[in-house]
């Protein structure tokens, strides 16, 4: 539609000027005045807004392998967490697990976005046994500064099931430097908890504010 308004300010100059020379041929004693036209096209797009978020690829699982609680001394339960340096504790492992670290979520987005996060399994249904089972986590900054709101949960947590928890009500969205959260993990194994592969999901919720 502007192309189509622009072509006609273009016909309407050219008549102008055609009347203009016709004029001057009648009488050439009267003065010319040139006339100039503009017009503008706007250009226009809507860029919505995204909240959108990922667990960083590489910090995005954990893995403590297979093994079972060391009760050659007074252990009645393994601690394995994702704070280091050794990520366990009273745990005889026998096939190694892949654990450098707790998860790291980042803002794609390109808005500012208050998280929840929450698991599908609390410490009965996900490791079971009865000697001090435990399942929790911890929040704090991946990239300082990246939660300019309330931070929460930021010492060890107990993960309870159908409770959304918020971690951050205000993570930036300012990519490479102020956009990281990191969500570390501890989890207590009973020395009589069920023989079995364990897994729990824990999922973080977006919502842009």
């Amino acid at each position: 539609m502007e192309l189509t308004k622009a072509l006609m300010v273009v016909a309407v100059v050219a008549v102008v000027l055609s009347a203009v020379n016709l004029y001057g041929i009648a009488d050439r004693s009267a003065r010319i005045h040139g006339y100039a036209e503009s017009d503008t096209g706007p250009v226009d797009v809507i860029v919505e807004t995204s909240a959108s978020i990922e667990f960083v690829a590489g910090s995005d699982a954990i893995d403590w392998g297979t093994g079972h609680v060391d009760t050659s001394g007074a252990a009645t339960y393994a601690v394995l967490d994702t704070v280091g340096p050794t990520y366990v504790t009273d745990w005889v492992e026998t096939v190694a697990g892949s654990v450098s670290g707790g998860l790291v979520l980042r803002n794609i987005g390109n808005t500012e976005v208050s998280v929840e996060l929450e698991s599908n399994r609390d410490a009965a249904t996900f490791i079971g046994g009865t000697h001090d089972q435990l399942f929790q986590w911890m929040i704090s900054e991946n990239e300082a500064g990246a939660c300019a709101g309330t931070l929460g949960d930021t010492s060890w947590t107990d993960v309870a099931v159908g409770t959304p928890s918020v971690i951050c009500d205000d993570l930036l969205d300012i990519p490479d430097g102020t956009d990281e959260l990191l969500i570390d993990l501890q989890v207590n194994v009973p020395d009589d908890a069920p023989a079995e592969a364990k897994s729990s999901i824990i999922t973080a919720t977006a919502t842009a504010v």
